[in-house]
């Protein structure tokens, strides 16, 4: 069977607003005693790229949260993407336009589609010259 290829993970809420709930070097040490010896994080932003157990790679996002709550004791929401999950996001981006720089451009992954009314509440004009775009994209 071969190796697992490697995946995003997004940990949800971790050091935002100026708070840091965990060092990054601290999350990495807890991933390396769960056996995921290969994480590599981005800034203090709790993202990370890790290959999975090669055992079962749908099990990821729950042993990223079992190493996370073991040197933060709480239990934080992970959300794991494939390379090609990455792909089709970045394809599918309405906002990504002929000479716009694709690191101008943010993505946000919500746990599931939220409500058609609530969308619609979102005020497009909030924060000029910013633009969002609200879609679902299979993945």
């Amino acid at each position: 069977m071969p190796e697992p290829a490697p995946m995003a993970a997004f940990l949800r809420g971790i050091n935002v607003g100026g708070r840091a709930m965990l060092a990054m070097s601290d999350l990495k040490s807890a991933l390396a005693d769960a056996g995921l010896g290969d994480a590599r994080t981005y800034l203090q932003s709790g993202n990370v790229v890790v290959t999975p157990p090669s055992h079962d790679p749908t099990r990821l996002g729950e042993v990223l949260e079992e190493a996370i709550q073991s040197v933060t004791t709480r239990r934080i929401r992970v959300m794991v993407r494939t390379r090609d999950d990455l792909e089709s996001v970045i394809a599918g981006n309405p906002l990504l336009k002929p000479g716009l720089k694709p690191a101008s451009l943010h993505t946000v992954f919500l746990e599931s589609t939220p409500d058609s009314s609530r969308v619609a509440e979102l005020d497009p004009d909030r924060s000029p010259p910013d633009r969002f775009s609200v879609a679902a994209v299979s993945i």
